[in-house]
């Protein structure tokens, strides 16, 4: 009886080992780091997701220069084909000249002041940096909309 007791002991000894060590082992790790990449690539291609938003507003917005350029010449086009302009008249075209100045330059700023983020970056830094990004372009992109309306609407009535 005594030979089965220690054999018990040493069996019930042997697993005790055997779990304690086991909890220790590196699959332990590497599931965690396994894991950790899929969290970092889930999070990556959200930040690619969120950098393509940006991307897609700047380039709508930039197509629309081409009009804001074409509207300052109308407005420039409306001081030389008039004798005389009332003072309305300059003060309206001066104001819509320079609303659709500071739209070119609005965005030419935000341009310059633009890095795309580093890969390095953290996640979370650069999901932060590109919603920033996202809002700034996309009030560029409203203002510049309401000062091409206001002076289209401008030039139809003063043709």
């Amino acid at each position: 009886m005594k030979m089965e007791s220690m054999n018990k002991i040493m069996i019930f000894g042997v697993i005790l080992v055997a779990g304690l060590w086991s909890c220790n082992q590196p699959a332990t790790k590497t599931d965690n780091a396994d894991q950790t990449q899929s969290q970092t690539a889930t999070a990556s291609g959200d930040v690619g997701k969120l950098e393509d938003q940006v991307m897609a507003l700047h380039n709508k917005t930039m197509q629309d220069l081409d009009s804001v350029m074409a509207l300052k010449k109308e407005l420039k086009a409306i001081i030389t084909s008039r004798a005389v302009l009332t003072k309305p008249d300059n003060d309206s075209i001066d104001a819509n000249l320079h609303r659709l100045q500071k739209s070119d330059d609005d965005m030419m700023d935000w341009m310059n002041n633009y890095a795309e983020p580093d890969k390095k970056m953290a996640a979370d830094k650069a999901t932060s940096y590109l919603n920033d990004q996202l809002s700034k372009i996309q009030k560029i992109y409203t203002d510049m909309q309401h000062n091409m309306q206001i002076a289209s609407d401008y030039i139809k009535l003063k043709k």
